[in-house]
Order: C-alpha cells, then sequence, then structure tokens
C-alpha cells in the first residue's frame, strides 16, 4: 500500500537455495532482494532476461546501500548470489523446459515462491487453449510445483511452498464448466471473478498438498498480500475507479509508517 516493510533479519546459510517467480518486479522483487540479503540463493524466474537483470542490478545496489548503513542482519557477501532463469508461466512448454533446466542443475530447492500473476486481464486465451488468468496464475504454477516437489522432499529439513494469492477468491465459485469463459465474450467477460477464480483453485491445491504432505519436510501456505500497487495492475489501466483506489491505497500506507510503526526492542 505504500508503507515501508518491517522485515525480520534471519540469516540464512549460502546453501538455501529460493525459486521466485515474478522476482523481477512488485512483491518477488522485494521478496527476492531481502531473502538474498539474508544470505540465500535466489533465483529469479520470469519471461524477460532484460529486465531480471536490471532488476539484480538494481537489488546489488540496493545491497551496497544497505551495507553502507549497517543493517542488521544482512548477510557479509561482496555481491548477492542472485540469477535469472527463463519462464513464461502463459505457455506450459516453457514451463516444461524451465523444469528441465532447473533439474539439470542438480541443485536442491529449500523454497518455491509462486508470486508470478496477472489481474483483472481482458479475455485472452494461451498458446495452450487456457484462459491466461486461469494459466499465468494456477495451471502454470501448478505444474511447476508437481514436477520440483520430489526435489524439495530431498533437499533435507524446513522446506516451503509460497503460493501468494487474493481474497478475490472469496468472489468465486468452483465450477469446471465455467473455468475457461468460454461461455463468455469480450465485452461480457468478468474480470475480477475469473481472476478470483485462479486464486481459488491455488488456495484449493494448498490444501490439497497440505494433507498429501504431512509428515514430511515440505510446508505449504498461501498468504493474501492485501491492496499492492503493483505490475499485477496493469490490466486495470482502463478501469477508473480501481485505477483511483491504487493510488489512494499509497497515501493510506504512507500513513501507517507513522502512526503504525514496529517499535524497536533491544536485545
Amino acid at each position: 500500500m505504500g508503507g515501508t516493510p518491517s522485515l525480520p533479519q534471519v540469516p540464512l546459510t549460502t546453501d538455501r537455495v529460493v525459486l521466485v517467480t515474478g522476482g523481477n518486479t512488485g512483491i518477488g522483487y522485494e521478496t527476492s532482494k531481502w531473502i538474498a540479503m539474508m544470505g540465500a540463493r535466489v533465483i529469479i524466474a520470469c519471461r524477460s532476461e532484460e529486465r531480471a537483470k536490471n532488476a539484480i542490478e538494481k537489488m546489488q545496489k540496493e545491497f551496497e546501500e544497505e551495507k553502507a548503513k549497517g543493517t542488521a542482519g544482512i548477510c557479509s557477501k561482496e555481491r548477492l548470489d542472485v540469477e535469472f532463469m527463463a519462464l513464461d508461466l502463459a505457455s506450459l512448454s516453457s514451463v516444461e523446459n524451465f523444469i528441465e533446466t532447473f533439474k539439470s542443475k542438480k541443485t536442491k530447492l529449500h523454497l518455491l515462491l509462486c508470486n508470478a500473476g496477472i489481474a483483472m486481464h481482458p479475455l485472452e486465451y494461451t498458446e495452450d487453449g487456457f484462459e491466461i488468468m486461469f494459466q499465468v496464475n494456477y495451471l502454470g504454477h501448478f505444474l511447476l510445483v508437481t514436477k520440483l516437489l520430489p526435489i524439495m522432499l530431498d533437499s533435507g529439513e524446513d522446506c516451503r511452498i509460497v503460493l501468494v494469492s487474493s481474497d478475490a477468491h472469496l468472489t468465486s465459485s468452483f465450477d469446471l464448466e465455467k473455468a475457461q469463459g468460454k461461455h463468455h465474450t469480450k465485452e461480457n467477460f468478468k474480470r475480477l471473478q475469473y481472476y478470483g477464480n485462479s486464486k481459488l483453485y491455488q488456495i484449493m491445491q494448498m490444501y490439497c498438498l497440505n494433507r498429501r504432505l504431512q509428515n514430511t519436510n515440505v510446508t505449504v501456505n498461501s498468504i493474501h498480500p492485501g491492496i499492492v500497487d503493483t505490475e499485477i495492475n496493469r490490466s486495470f489501466s482502463d478501469l477508473g475507479m480501481w485505477k483511483m483506489f491504487f493510488q489512494i491505497s499509497k497515501i493510506i500506507g504512507k500513513c501507517l509508517d507513522i502512526f503504525y510503526e514496529t517499535r524497536q526492542i533491544q536485545s
């Protein structure tokens, strides 16, 4: 909402491997940056190599600034351990290629953050024939989680899958016959409902995985980040009321910095 995050400073060993989809911007960027600053190896999975490299250089610059300020809890590395891997969730072949490339690295995986997504997108179908929000937000991540889970099960203690979801799922209901919007035209397509649908399926996946992964080293959670004005809102540009709402949220967030700042406690 425009506020400044108060993050726990948790030392992470350099052998911890974190994969963040959409880690080049918004929530994914900030999460990738701070986890890397804590010492872990971070893999940013997104479509554009150029944008990912620009994001990594920006992270490095901000890391130098944090070191100069003497920020507690960040690692002492000269450079952050962050790398790019190509992933387009709107293409299942791209997801499969990503999985095979990741497997070829013979690396462990301790945290999979399924963050990438699109919201309020006009009616559009992917090359695979699925409504685009359904595929990018849910189906592509479902495939990614399913294929990488065996690696996580073999990666030691305290491995986590985190699905960035939304309270928009409360506007939706489970209906497979209507999941792809085939009965809609571009003019009457209900964007919020179908965005909510994609998040509902994601939460259902979380519950299913939790049942299956009881008594294992992998935990699964979904989170609602609240109203955050990131690039996921680019499809709101033609919806004036929503655009105004995101602008107001920035002002509210700044007020929270003043009145609800976390009190520092001396150790």
